[in-house]
């Protein structure tokens, strides 16, 4: 995608139409339109409704995460996080660099890798420096477009245990932020990069959003999976989609190395059935299979 300045922008309708949205919530939310699924299995903000006016807002077109290269991760930084920290060109302003796992309470073994984003959440909870964490867990689906996973707010030490493992599952913010509007305190947000670049960007232009998320805790990712990927993985595991209702991407036990991405899927009857996704077609993560155009 070519750079945009103020003499050279793309339309939002063009990252949309084009594929380079991540269908993060953002601009849907701040013009108060819906998150739509598409049927690809991927999120997409109404903007049929939409004036040319709203379409064309550079504010609006500022918080597109595909959008608007002056305001990159540096620049957003730059603003949220404490001066003085050390900058590498690679990895940003950052404290220091650790690899490790958390022994403490079961976090390691509940987690998808060391139990290190629950810990974090939980100890910022547990320390009343939050009232809640924003972050993604199951749904109850109740048809085969419903998304598995959907950005909730847990404010108990167990609501946010729960919130534990990877979701190879596409989200939105819109709703949550909206709901966060009716609420005072101050809450932990965490995403995947191109989400957290679109809650900074809010702050940016929202004082209040600044007050309310003072914590945003991005994770590694290495691409978004649409809905139809999970339903794909269910079918391979001879779940039928339309039955399919939980799922859950990465399974830790006796004899399952870390490198190999084991899942379960539960059905309508409550059967559940464990399977290695590389053995379904499309199943390895890393083979692209229904990610977005985006990413």
């Amino acid at each position: 995608m070519q750079n945009v300045s103020h003499d050279n922008r793309i339309p939002l309708k063009a990252v949309v139409d084009q594929g380079y949205c991540v269908g993060c919530g953002a601009c849907a939310y701040k013009l108060g339109t819906a998150m739509n699924i598409n049927r690809y299995g991927e999120y997409v903000p109404d903007l049929d409704s939409l004036s040319p006016e709203q379409l064309t807002d550079a504010g609006i077109e500022a918080l597109c995460p595909s959008l608007h290269p002056e305001l990159n991760e540096d620049v957003l930084a730059r603003e949220s996080l404490p001066p003085g920290l050390p900058f590498d060109r690679s990895i940003g302003y950052h404290l220091a660099n650790y690899a490790g796992y958390v022994k403490e309470a079961g976090y390691r073994e509940r987690g998808t890798s060391g139990g290190m984003g629950t810990w974090v959440a939980a100890q910022l909870l547990d320390k009343g420096l939050i009232d809640g964490v924003i972050h993604a867990k199951a749904q109850t689906r109740d048809s085969l477009r419903s998304p598995f996973y959907a950005y909730e707010l847990s404010t108990t030490m167990e609501q946010v245990r729960d919130g534990a493992k990877t979701r190879y599952h596409v989200v939105e913010i819109s709703k949550i932020l909206k709901m966060l509007e009716q609420k005072s305190g101050r809450y932990l947000f965490i995403g995947v990069p191109c989400m957290v670049k679109a809650i900074r960007r809010l702050q940016h232009q929202d004082e209040t959003l600044r007050e309310k998320l003072p914590f945003v805790f991005s994770l590694i990712c290495g691409h978004l999976k649409s809905i139809n990927w999970s339903l794909s993985l269910a079918w391979g595991a001879e779940v039928q989609p339309e039955q399919s209702r939980t799922i859950q991407y990465r399974t830790k036990g006796e004899g399952i190395s870390a490198r190999r991405y084991v899942y379960r899927v539960s059905a309508d009857d409550g059967t559940t059935v464990q399977k290695d996704s590389a053995q379904v077609p499309g199943g390895r993560f890393n083979s692209g299979a229904m990610m977005l155009p985006a990413c």
